[in-house]
Formats: structure tokens, sequence, C-alpha cells
């Protein structure tokens, strides 16, 4: 494991630390919120906040 590890760190890939992951969640839990308060109460400003938070935190995601 730690071979694995060290070979994928060689290479610039680097595990996301616990406040990183954390955040992520939390995220993307207020991001379906809106979403759904925004579909729900037909509000297209708020819908569009809520996918925003959710794919900027997916594409985030995706960088590291």
């Amino acid at each position: 494991m730690k071979d694995s590890l060290a070979a994928l760190e060689a290479l610039g890939f680097t595990l996301p630390s616990t406040a990183y992951l954390i955040g992520v969640v939390i995220f993307g839990i207020v991001g379906y919120v809106a979403y759904r308060y925004g579909k729900k109460m037909s509000l297209p400003a708020t819908k569009w906040i809520g996918i925003a938070l959710i794919l900027k935190i997916s594409v985030e995601s995706l960088a590291i």
C-alpha cells in the first residue's frame, strides 16, 4: 500500500485533506437542498444556484 501511495505521489497525485472532503459534502448538500427548494417553489435563480454549487464541487473534485 505504501509503495502504491509513494508511486502516485511521485506522479503528482495527492490525497485530499479531511477538511476538503467535509467541505465537498457540505457544499454538495447545500447545493442539492437549494436545487430542490428552487424547483419546488418555482424559483429559477435558486434552482440554478443549487446546480452551480453541485457542479462546482464535482469539477473541483475531478481537478484533484
